[in-house]
């Protein structure tokens, strides 16, 4: 429990008042995997959206982690995962469950309920050809505690 209070003071908005958990999203930029903020859900599946600060000069494509915590959740659940760059909405190349090793790209490539499990799991995901300072990664997702 300690744990998560101190990850949450660390990636969280400094104090860990309104969310018992969370999914942490990191980018491997320049050979460092960097904080890029936290996102955290309700029990509906809910899109959200946050911006990645990028390094324009890394080789054309993105890598990032996607780490969910927090010990008093049930479920936590991914729909979808998308990157938009300028106009375009871009889904990632390649995507899969750390924990596990398995390929999650057909679970998260469409907003359509056939979601994955990711409850105390880091996923990564990855894109290719990605050329920009700044992405928008969106997140469609939900974390569940059943009590």
């Amino acid at each position: 429990m300690l744990l998560s209070f101190l990850i949450l003071m660390v990636y969280g908005n400094g104090s860990a008042s309104n969310y018992s958990s969370s999914f942490i999203i990191d980018a491997l930029i320049d050979g460092k995997w960097v904080h890029q903020g936290t996102l955290s859900y309700d029990y509906h599946f809910t899109t959200k959206s946050i911006e990645l600060s990028l390094d324009s000069n890394q080789q054309k494509g993105l890598k990032i982690r996607i780490t969910q915590i927090g010990d008093n959740i049930d479920a936590a659940h991914i729909d979808y995962l998308a990157l938009k760059v300028g106009n375009e909405e871009i889904i990632p190349a390649e995507v899969t469950d750390l924990d596990s090793n398995t390929d999650i790209l057909n679970k998260i490539s469409k907003l359509d309920n056939d979601v994955v499990d990711v409850r105390k799991r880091t996923i990564e995901a990855v894109w290719r050809n990605i050329n920009a300072d700044k992405a928008i990664l969106f997140l469609n997702a939900r974390e569940e505690d059943l009590e």
